[in-house]
């Protein structure tokens, strides 16, 4: 996963089986030949199981001094952690911890302004980031689900989605800093959906094999766009 840098050096992340994280810095290493490769690497353990997960936080960064990044890194068992990185890979070290040892990992996640959402099996995990050493960190009960396969936030109406496999559409509203299932905005939602699909073919087909890929929000807020089988 590549970090968002501006003008400073790309960074890319990678997590090992074997709970250590990589990051590589990128940069023109022969001018001449304009090209591309490693100018510096930052090698860290920051779990106890497989890395499953990473995501970049570029709001939260602002919190901290300009020479560093904030990255998100999941476990297998669970763990989730927030690591502060040196923009120049010379260290990294624990912001704050926010999710303890419960073997369920992260599956899917949305990054907004100064909000992070995880979900796992079962549960949504809503993390504001406005301070980033001590996060408020609330947890919405999502009851028995498939796997889910994606989040989406779409900041301008306080709202996230997150869709399953097998096509189940999970609406999240946030009212007065609260964040709170919406279900009566759930199945409106999917039917709508399922109607797109089906306008979009001059065929018949079998609407229990409808799997779910993927979501977007666009920019404005108005469009919800998704991919599915």
């Amino acid at each position: 996963m590549a970090a968002p840098h501006g003008d400073a050096m790309p960074v890319v992340a990678c997590g090992s089986m074997g709970g250590s994280v990589s990051l590589v810095g990128l940069g023109v290493t022969d001018e001449d030949a304009d090209t591309i490769g490693s100018t510096s690497v930052l090698n860290f353990a920051a779990c106890r199981s497989a890395v499953s997960y990473l995501a970049w936080l570029p709001d939260a960064q602002r919190q901290n001094p300009a020479d560093m990044c904030v990255l998100a890194v999941g476990a297998a068992d669970g763990t989730v952690q927030l690591w502060g990185v040196a923009r120049d890979l010379s260290q990294a070290s624990v912001l704050s911890t926010i999710c303890e040892r419960d073997w369920r990992p992260v599956t899917a996640h949305g990054v907004g302004k100064d909000l992070l959402i995880l979900v796992k099996l079962g549960q949504v995990i809503t993390i504001d980031l406005r301070d980033i050493h001590n996060p408020t960190v609330q947890s919405v009960a999502l009851g028995v689900t498939q796997t889910i396969v994606t989040c989406v936030i779409d900041e301008r109406r306080d709202r996230a989605y997150i869709g399953t496999y097998n096509f189940e559409i999970i609406v999240l509203g946030r009212q007065n800093g609260q964040w709170h299932r919406a279900t009566e905005e759930e199945t409106p939602l999917r039917e709508a959906m399922k109607k797109t699909i089906v306008r979009s073919f001059t065929t018949k087909f079998n609407m229990q094999r409808l799997f779910l890929r993927g979501m977007m929000v666009s920019q404005n807020g108005r469009y919800l766009t998704f991919v599915a089988e």
